[in-house]
């Protein structure tokens, strides 16, 4: 499992401010997906804060912070997409599964549906293994 926060676009780190937080995330997101030893796991991608994304998209233009964004300005769902595209870009086997899920941990109801599908997720793989 892997959370990044969608929000993060347009922040730096706090210990280097010349790193935009999102980018750091994907690096990070890019080690881990690709690390040997994960070769054959699957992710389950928590891409976070969507409230605080669709907030700050209002206000700060995705491209000023990823050139390569061709969507409309303010468009929370081309956005999304977006990022949600950039994060399954970093893996390196066309095969492995992101499970990815746009969450809000402050909406409880949002919580237990993506945990409730993460369950499902497992319980359908171990089920698979048993069989294969």
């Amino acid at each position: 499992m892997y959370v990044a926060a969608l929000s993060s676009f347009n922040q730096t780190l706090w210990e280097d401010a010349r790193i935009n937080r999102l980018i750091e995330s994907l690096a990070l997101f890019k080690g881990i997906v690709n690390m040997e030893g994960l070769e054959r796991a699957h992710v389950i991608l928590f891409l976070n804060k969507s409230d605080l994304f669709a907030q700050r998209i209002q206000k700060h233009n995705l491209k000023d912070y990823f050139p390569d964004y061709l969507g409309p300005e303010k468009d929370f769902q081309q956005g999304v997409q977006f990022v949600q595209n950039k994060f399954i870009e970093q893996k390196n086997d066309k095969n492995k599964i992101v499970y990815a899920h746009i969450s809000c941990a402050t909406d409880p109801q949002n919580v237990e549906r993506i945990f409730n599908s993460v369950r499902d997720i497992v319980v359908r793989n171990a089920i698979r293994r048993q069989f294969l």
